[in-house]
């Protein structure tokens, strides 16, 4: 079973979910979010202690490259964007981590998919606005 957005599971959800996982048929459960459920999981930790002996993996996953950023881009918007206005996009996008003292900065794709959205709804504007010739 898959839980996406899991830092907004209640600590009672996750008990919950724990017994449920204790009986037949024995499925694995996979919990997706943001950082902030690796801190629920650490600031609760006495609350959520059986669940450390059924923790098989975690792993935090990157933020994508900016190589990965500017091919999306380019996907999104084409070609013609000049490099700079491409950094800018990118930098837009980029999340600063505040786990180890902000030390961790990343590209956010769902950051970069808002500021391609924003700029596409912009120019949509400005086209709808422009007189006709």
């Amino acid at each position: 079973m898959v839980f996406d957005e899991a830092q907004h599971l209640s600590i009672e959800c996750l008990e919950t979910l724990r017994e449920l996982l204790d009986q037949p048929p024995h499925c694995g459960l996979l919990f997706a979010g943001t950082h902030e459920l690796e801190a629920i999981f650490t600031r609760q930790a006495l609350e959520l202690e059986q669940w450390r002996s059924r923790f098989h993996a975690g792993q935090a996953l990157p933020g994508i490259s900016e190589a990965e950023a500017a091919t999306i881009v380019h996907s999104e918007l084409g070609l013609g964007l000049s490099q700079r206005k491409i950094q800018k996009l990118i930098s837009k996008s980029r999340i600063t981590d505040l786990r180890n003292g902000g030390r961790h900065s990343y590209v956010s794709a769902r950051r970069l998919f808002w500021v391609i959205r924003e700029l596409q709804a912009a120019a949509n504007r400005k086209s709808t606005h422009a007189p006709h010739q």
